[in-house]
């Protein structure tokens, strides 16, 4: 059997096996943006795509202890982790990164004797992609990885991989190893071949939501002018920098500021609230249910985020989606989403004063506000979870 015939029959084998052996460290009811668009994947690919079987490892946590394993449909997941169940909503701390590999590794090989999977799916390069790279050379499997942001770029933070050679070095090897690789947005594949020398082809991959959840829950709006910001409180999300720019708004009696999320940040912003006297106004309303965030979301008037960078920002999908203007620095990913004029307003990371004017020109702009508006929803149709899962499994080469 000559070389090609021996691809072309390994490929119709493939299409064929359509079980994945998938790694995601962090799964809701912990974890960002990463966890939450792998269990929306997972709910619609159980919900619309029967024929693709999907096995999950991820860490336990304080509601699923681990080895309590879930199923809904044609996907399992398996929670590991039995010494280190993740206890805190908003932070995993390095010692959970580091740790995945070890009790992911093992739980992949078990599986992978127990089962026939075709691919193995990565999401995150750090700490899922090492464990997917491993799991694939043993068994011979083709390697799909998706890059989130905060996986290789954390601006704020030391140990960002992008600053440290080992992990450069070993996200380059895992990228450049895989079969195919993703990116969830137009700038994540820019730091991808710009911070770590990736000579493989990075394909765009948008992430998204359930829009059937958005539903419109607007009786009436807030009687002040309210913007709301949604995200964990780490200083990645640059709040101080939009507290700061609340405060001298010159409208700050006629506006309130909610800020949906807890994280480790909430004592220092606590702090900085009183110190600014703008207690009155601005509110840390930290976890709240997806109905509650909903209901919030829809009284509000325009959505606000400060961050010094987002991968992509799942948050901006929520807001648009429920009728929103944007208002947000120029991050990386919100341009994948935001356009100028069009459904929002950016302006330079960690600006305080252009912050705070865009802020106060969707206040005093009716004619502005009025247009950003009736664009809002409208601009985030391909971001629907249904056209986005398609997407994922053309990547996955699991289409029909």
């Amino acid at each position: 059997m000559t070389e090609r015939q021996l691809i072309k029959e390994t490929s119709a084998e493939s299409s064929k096996n359509r079980r994945v052996l998938m790694f995601c460290y962090e799964y809701p009811p912990l974890g960002g943006g990463g966890g939450c668009f792998a269990r929306d994947l997972l709910y619609e690919i159980a919900h619309s795509h029967q024929d693709v079987e999907v096995d999950l490892v991820t860490f336990g946590n304080y509601k699923f202890p681990p080895f309590i394993s879930e199923q809904f449909g044609n996907v399992k997941v398996h929670r590991i982790g039995k010494f280190l169940p993740r206890k805190n909503r908003a932070t995993s701390g390095i010692l959970l990164l580091l740790a995945y590999p070890f009790f992911a590794i093992p739980k992949g090989i078990m599986l992978s004797l127990r089962n026939k999977y075709s691919r193995v799916y990565s999401v995150f390069t750090f700490p899922s992609g090492f464990v997917g790279a491993i799991v694939s050379i043993l068994f011979n499997k083709r390697h799909y990885v998706t890059v989130i942001g905060g996986d290789i770029y954390k601006p704020t933070e030391g140990y960002s991989p992008h600053k440290h050679l080992l992990l450069k070095v070993a996200a380059r090897r895992i990228i450049n190893n895989a079969y195919k690789v993703n990116a969830i947005s137009t700038d994540v594949r820019e730091k991808i071949y710009k911070f770590y020398g990736v000579k493989k082809e990075v394909e765009v991959g948008h992430i998204g939501i359930p829009f059937t959840t958005l539903t419109n829950l607007r009786d009436h709006k807030f009687d002040l002018f309210t913007f709301v910001a949604l995200g964990r409180l780490d200083t990645r999300k640059g709040y101080d920098i939009m507290i700061k720019a609340f405060a001298i708004l010159p409208q700050t009696s006629e506006c309130q500021l909610l800020i949906i999320s807890d994280g480790p940040e909430k004592g220092h912003l606590l702090r900085l609230i009183d110190e600014l006297g703008v207690s009155s106004r601005v509110h840390l309303l930290g976890y709240v249910s997806d109905k509650e965030k909903y209901q919030i979301m829809a009284k509000s008037h325009c959505f606000v985020l400060s961050s010094y960078h987002e991968g992509f920002g799942l948050a901006y999908i929520e807001a648009l989606n429920s009728s929103l203007p944007v208002v947000s620095t120029a991050n990386g990913g919100v341009e994948d989403i935001v356009s100028e004029g069009y459904n929002g307003l950016l302006s330079p990371v960690g600006d305080i004063e252009g912050l705070s004017e865009n802020m106060s020109r969707i206040m005093q702009d009716q004619e502005l506000y009025t247009k950003l508006l009736s664009n809002s929803r409208k601009s985030v149709a391909q971001f629907n979870i249904t056209s986005v899962t398609n997407n994922y499994l053309s990547f996955l080469d699991l289409n029909s």
